[in-house]
């Protein structure tokens, strides 16, 4: 604290009474640097037994108001500079103090002999002050011993277990002298990958028109001690051993410059299914798979400019596979006997090679929950140029706001779009962008549509082609609170579980440049929305379960979609 003239510093040490080679700490006392006198340091008047925290200057500079616990119980203390006099202010039973025994809990203004302090009442802190605090100053303070403000045993030789004087032995349990080879003894850190935590493992068996399935997938993470190195090691496997995803990635974070290498395989499946008589009279099922398979090698760096804001740059070259096949099984129309089962392998584009950079600004300053943020603004500015046998530019621009109006309502609202541009960036050898992921437009999952969705063509389904494109632009709105600590129902912000509900509403469109984002008329691209209400509950700290209730607007099929993920909203 800075004297009223601005030549010394009172500052709280326990530099004094303490010996490192014996491992003994003194207790916290006052003193002073001279900032004329090139920082020499004054040892001040000190009561015995007591901690000494917090000085205050009184206004006129002859003065030092501090907080001390002489008798066990925190008060307010003046000391006088000029004689060293230290005499007792406040008379607080409950003492005056802040959340821990070294909290500051005294502000003495520095124009006016006027103090506030915080004192312990009623299970909490309140703040009391004193107009005229140069008058309350008693009389000398005498030493009392330590346990002062405690009641003592019956019986002092007997009660009790000795712990406390044990813990505050710092040589306690330490070898004795000369026992230990301390050279051999002290080694240097060698970082060492340890298994962190395994993320939601999963596993899947079906059996459908398509025929089984058999599919699951574990990610294990790993690091070292100090957190400087980790490894991210993924495996899913999708029915097929060919299918297999992928991913190994390292991150270096012992610098300020964070940078991380990885390799990842990921597969991506679509298909259709038909069935009829053939001219035979035989009953036919035939099943199209299209398989795209994204192999990727990549390095990347960031660095945090502060807390909160970071730029990103990355490199790499990936290549694209292309894969179709068509299984047609022949039935006998009165056994059901399987009279044939081929499978055959259909043109299909050749593999692409591509040369992706990256580069981003990302901000976050966002305060979350038990569930996810609550307070703060996230946003996100990227863009990938990619070269090699395709040349387009993948633009990114993602902006989050969470306010809190009135406590606990939290307003999240986000605006995305993401797009393809350049001379490729409709190429349909490259996987689509999609509006209708749970994350992004509620109520058009890829596996909730129905044949009577699509009409009667048998080659385009009009209501999910409007769903996917090389750009587009998505809209959420969500009024976030924890209905548990809303009613009531326990203690806290969330009450007995950390339950986050949301009344949201979505909307997005998706387009490709040759045709236009036809947001307002009666073009084949139009905003698609819903609305309705989200549950999620934080499970063991990091997986976040959630269910839906949704109302998809543009779905005259389906009025109300309830769904249940392990995930976690924007």
């Amino acid at each position: 604290m800075w004297s009223p003239d601005g030549t010394q510093i009172a500052f709280v040490t326990d530099g004094f009474g303490t010996s490192l080679e014996q491992l003994s700490f003194g207790n916290y006392q006052l003193a002073v640097m001279d900032a004329r006198r090139g920082g020499r340091i004054t040892q001040l008047p000190h009561l015995s037994n007591a901690k000494h925290i917090n000085p205050q200057w009184s206004p006129d500079g002859k003065s030092l108001y501090f907080i001390g616990d002489p008798g066990g119980i925190s008060n307010v203390y003046r000391l006088s500079l000029a004689d060293g006099a230290i005499t007792q202010v406040t008379n607080v039973f409950t003492g005056v103090s802040g959340i821990t025994a070294l909290s500051p809990a005294l502000s003495v203004a520095q124009k006016a002999p006027r103090a506030v302090f915080s004192v312990y009442t009623g299970g909490g802190y309140a703040i009391q002050a004193i107009d005229d605090i140069q008058t309350l100053a008693g009389g000398p303070v005498k030493d009392l011993p330590k346990e002062a403000a405690a009641l003592p045993p019956l019986d002092r030789e007997s009660a009790g277990t000795g712990i406390a004087a044990v813990l505050n032995d710092a040589a306690q349990g330490l070898p004795q002298e000369g026992s230990v080879d301390l050279a051999s003894a002290v080694k240097a850190y060698h970082p060492k990958l340890s298994l962190d935590f395994i993320a939601q493992p999963n596993l899947a068996i079906a059996a459908d028109r398509f025929g089984t399935y058999v599919g699951g997938g574990i990610t294990l993470y790993w690091s070292d001690m100090l957190g400087d190195h980790s490894l991210v090691t993924m495996a899913q496997v999708n029915g097929r051993i060919s299918d297999f995803a992928a991913l190994l990635a390292y991150g270096n974070r012992k610098s300020r410059l964070n940078w991380m290498v990885g390799a990842q395989q990921i597969p991506y499946i679509t298909g259709a299914f038909g069935a009829g008589f053939d001219s035979a009279g035989n009953y036919v099922q035939q099943i199209e798979r299209l398989k795209q398979t994204n192999r990727e090698l990549s390095g990347i760096v960031a660095y945090p400019f502060n807390r909160s804001r970071r730029i990103e740059a990355s490199a790499g070259v990936s290549q694209i596979s292309f894969a179709h096949e068509i299984r047609t099984t022949t039935f006998d129309p009165f056994s059901g006997a399987v009279l044939d089962d081929r499978t055959d392998d259909l043109p299909a584009p050749g593999p692409l090679t591509l040369f992706s950079t990256t580069a981003a600004l990302v901000h976050d300053n966002s305060f979350f929950g038990a569930t996810g943020p609550i307070l703060g603004d996230r946003w996100r500015i990227e863009a990938d140029p990619t070269f090699g046998t395709l040349q387009f530019v993948t633009a990114i621009a993602d902006y989050r706001k969470y306010v809190m109006p009135v406590r606990p309502f939290t307003l999240a609202g986000r605006i995305l779009h993401v797009g393809r541009y350049g001379r490729d960036a409709d190429d349909n050898r490259m996987y689509p962008l999609f509006i209708g992921y749970p994350s992004l437009v509620r109520g058009y999952d890829i596996g909730s549509f129905n044949a009577s969705e699509c009409g009667s063509s048998s080659t385009a389904c009009p209501v999910f082609d409007q769903l996917i494109g090389s750009k587009l632009l998505v809209g959420n709105v969500e009024l976030r609170f924890p209905p548990l600590g809303l009613l009531g129902l326990g203690s806290g912000y969330y009450g007995v579980l950390p339950i986050d509900a949301g009344i949201f509403f979505d909307a997005g469109v998706a387009w490709n440049a040759a045709e236009g984002a036809q947001i307002f008329g009666n073009g084949p691209r139009k905003i698609i929305s819903s609305a309705g209400a989200s549950f999620r509950m934080n499970l063991f700290g990091y997986a976040i379960g959630q269910m839906d209730i949704v109302h998809p607007f543009d779905r005259p099929q389906k009025n109300w979609m309830v769904r249940f993920s392990l995930t976690q909203g924007f």
